[in-house]
């Protein structure tokens, strides 16, 4: 089997514990595994090392407002190692420049506010995924 992975990336672990449950439930293949991280830094090796073991990034949603990285950045550095990542902020705090920026250089797919509807980003993951993978 070859895995997939989505990604979380929040330093709020009540957020990645949310994210974690609710895309669990919408994750209807073996295939696909949910990842959080409270550090864009940590985050962006253990994509590395997943892929390395063989585990393909899908799909990363991001916080905009960070300690160590700004999301904007993290983006940034995970489209260029992943270019085929779907990225999408999760955010109630960003810059609306940056976001921008982000948008037209092709690093951000979508933007949702928080707190966030679960449909909403059902939706948002359903159109990153490849067809064979999207839920119901």
């Amino acid at each position: 089997m070859n895995l997939k992975a989505i990604y979380c990336v929040d330093d709020d672990d009540v957020i990645n514990k949310v994210l974690l449950f609710q895309i669990s439930k919408f994750i209807e293949h073996e295939e696909i595994v949910v990842e959080t991280c409270n550090h864009p830094k940590e985050c962006v090796e253990m994509m590395k090392e997943n892929y390395r073991l063989g585990i393909e990034p899908l799909v990363c949603v991001v916080d905009f407002q960070m300690p160590e990285m700004r999301g904007d950045e993290f983006a940034r550095i995970v489209k260029s190692l992943f270019p085929k990542i779907k990225i999408i902020m999760l955010s109630g705090n960003s810059n609306a420049l940056l976001v921008s920026e982000l948008e037209e250089e092709g690093c951000l797919d979508f933007y949702i506010t928080k707190p966030w509807e679960k449909d909403d980003l059902k939706d948002k993951l359903n159109l990153s995924l490849p067809l064979n993978l999207k839920f119901m």
